[in-house]
């Protein structure tokens, strides 16, 4: 989809689960562009160069869930899972690392059955995923009345060299004492003996979700509701007073010279 689509689509499907309009769901999605994918709170000037970005045709979405910025293109696949607050582990937010958790069980699996014996969910560095003592999938969470979502971004490929380009500091959020970034973070492709299709990870990780839930998970196509109101938030996701939002209200409580734009 769309960056525009597929964040609006997050939040509808929330939305929707939040009324009761669609069950617990699990979203797997792929933007047709290369996008930076903002955190909720995150600053536009303190995290990229919107310069940089617009050159080389990067568009920059702020989503509705917390957590860092990340460098999202196709060779990547972002999941969402979205469960009631009426689930039988509920209230799952009342302790944050209970849902991290229950939610991220399925792709420590689905890894595990790719291969790789070392996996690990990582508490200290806002929940992301390493395998062989590197972070391949960031994670972050949000809470809706009725409804929590938490969504990651695994790499199976990744473009280290645009990634590079765009951050202000491409080290953030990685562990320190390393001297570059690959030596931090990874993708699914680099640390396989063998190259795997989007596809089979796809494949794999439903199957993982499916082991640790004790259930099959069925294909299901938007509502007609969900649809209706991911139209709605479309607009939202595309202006940039969304996309520097919170830019703008820190100019507001701390002004400071703005940069490239912001």
């Amino acid at each position: 989809m769309d960056p525009v689509t597929g964040v609006a689509t997050v939040e509808a499907v929330g939305i929707a689960r939040s009324r009761n309009l669609v069950p617990n769901t699990i979203i797997f999605w792929r933007p047709t562009k290369p996008f930076v994918c903002l955190g909720y709170f995150q600053l536009v000037k303190e995290e990229v160069y919107a310069d940089v970005c617009e050159k080389l045709g990067v568009s920059i979405v702020r989503r509705i869930l917390g957590g860092g910025t990340g460098y999202v293109d196709k060779n990547q696949l972002l999941y969402d899972i979205v469960i009631g607050t009426d689930h039988p582990i509920a209230p799952i937010s009342s302790i944050i690392q209970r849902m991290y958790n229950y939610a991220l069980r399925g792709v420590l699996q689905g890894l595990r059955d790719l291969g790789f014996n070392d996996v690990t969910l990582v508490s200290d560095y806002n929940n992301a995923i390493w395998i062989n003592g590197k972070k391949v999938s960031g994670n972050s969470s949000t809470g809706l009345t009725g409804a929590q979502i938490v969504g990651g971004s695994l790499l199976v490929d990744f473009d280290f060299e645009t990634m590079s380009k765009v951050f202000r500091n491409p080290f953030k959020n990685l562990k320190p004492g390393i001297n570059s970034i690959e030596e931090g973070l990874t993708c699914i492709n680099r640390e396989l003996s063998r190259r795997i299709e989007l596809s089979e990870v796809k494949k794999t990780i439903k199957s993982g979700f499916e082991k640790v839930l004790n259930t099959e998970i069925k294909y299901e196509t938007l509502t007609r509701k969900e649809t209706e109101l991911i139209k709605s938030l479309e607009p939202k996701f595309a202006s940039k007073e969304w996309t520097y939002n919170m830019d703008i209200k820190t100019d507001k409580l701390m002004p400071y010279d703005n940069v490239d734009g912001a």
